[in-house]
């Protein structure tokens, strides 16, 4: 009799049920069939009647390997990596100091009567390179001096003192760039515009003059302009890969933003008890973040509630990403294609391939329950008129 009750009242609940338009038992998102009945292109035969076509992937070697290749952080594209160190070029507004040397006394800069002097020659004072790109040297007259390195301004100055000078050799110092600068602000700890060493500068060395930023280096998002181009990288992957450091040129502006990456898990993943979880949105704390990285800072998939061989991944993929993985993704299809990519915990292989599945900002991570715990649900539901759940159990065996 137990037993006939405990099945009536089962049927009664499962048709009650059926006749409603939402699901009786309480759930925290859609169960494994429903994404997989629901893909608008799979591996297998599915029947679309989703509002919005999503493609579904199973999470396999080859399509990691290719994720591996195209999931890099942001950074500099090869045009602007590839650029050397600029030389060194004297500019309107630079101060220079010329010195000039003459072989003995007597000559047109030292005078017969030299023998106190220190040396052989003479400073002039430090003059700015006029708006024409000038200076003035006496009794050589007007050198151009922009758009030239010093050794090219000193042989110009050798060359019309030669004929007055004793055996004249110069040496021109450049003392003040203000010409070559470059400009570092946004979320360092003290913003600067900066003379360019005139040994050449790169991007982490003009950082490092401004004090360095003043978040991790993977929140941390670096902006080069240059001549009405503008280009980004993430901090920790300049630091991580030296054709990253590029070599910055006079004018640039260089402009550092705290840019913090978040993925998302929902369903049953987390230790729901623990207060650190109530926040599904997580930050990454590193550059890379593999998708193993990822669950685990979840708090792993929930021993009593979990489905192991439901685990998703939802994001907009590259069309291209995906016709390279081998799927026929109709040409008409948008350029961001919404996929999911199905991850099967029960399989001991795929703990390797997500530890080498890259985790993207904005990306979604659901695990659907398993179907004991819907059945666990359902006869919880049963307990205030059975009297426990141990009760319908013992009807039912």
């Amino acid at each position: 009799m137990k037993a006939l009750h405990a099945l009536s009242i089962l049927s009664v609940l499962a048709l009650t049920g059926c006749a409603q338009s939402g699901p009786f038992l309480p759930t925290s998102g859609p169960d494994r069939a429903s994404v997989l009945g629901n893909a608008a292109l799979a591996t297998g035969p599915t029947e679309t009647t989703a509002s919005l076509p999503y493609v579904l992937v199973p999470l396999t070697q080859p399509l990691v390997s290719l994720l591996q290749t195209k999931d890099q952080p942001p950074s500099f594209d090869q045009s602007a990596a590839e650029q050397p160190v600029s030389e060194t070029l004297i500019g309107i507004g630079d101060t220079v100091v010329v010195t000039i040397f003459e072989s003995g006394a007597g000559g047109l800069f030292i005078p017969p009567d030299a023998g106190s002097r220190s040396g052989n020659f003479v400073t002039l004072p430090g003059q700015q390179v006029d708006r024409q790109g000038n200076i003035s040297i006496p009794y050589g007259g007007t050198i151009r001096a922009q758009g030239r390195t010093t050794i090219q301004v000193q042989r110009a100055i050798e060359a019309r003192l030669a004929n007055r000078a004793l055996e004249p050799q110069v040496v021109v110092t450049l003392t003040d760039r203000q010409s070559s600068t470059v400009s570092v602000l946004g979320e360092v700890n003290k913003a600067e515009r900066l003379p360019l060493d005139a040994g050449g500068e790169r991007l982490l060395s003009a950082i490092a003059r401004a004090g360095g930023p003043k978040y991790p280096s993977y929140e941390s998002m670096v902006t080069v302009q240059r001549r009405g181009r503008v280009v980004h990288a993430l901090l920790g992957e300049i630091a991580q890969n030296p054709s990253q450091n590029i070599a910055l040129r006079p004018g640039d502006v260089v402009y550092i933003s705290r840019e913090p990456r978040y993925f998302t898990t929902l369903g049953a993943m987390g230790q729901t008890n623990s207060v650190e979880q109530i926040n599904r949105r997580f930050p990454f704390d590193s550059v890379n973040l593999s998708m193993v990285d990822a669950v685990a800072r979840a708090g792993g998939l929930t021993d009593d509630r979990a489905n192991p061989r439901a685990v998703f991944l939802y994001r907009f993929e590259k069309r291209e990403t995906l016709q390279a993985a081998g799927l026929a993704v109709p040409p008409n299809a948008p350029e961001d294609v919404p996929t999911v990519y199905l991850v099967d915990f029960l399989n001991p292989s795929v703990f390797f391939m997500a530890s080498k599945f890259p985790i993207r900002d904005g990306d979604l991570i659901y695990t659907s329950n398993a179907p004991a715990t819907e059945l666990s649900k359902f006869l919880s539901l049963l307990s205030p008129g059975t009297g426990s759940i141990a009760s319908v159990r013992s009807g039912l065996f």
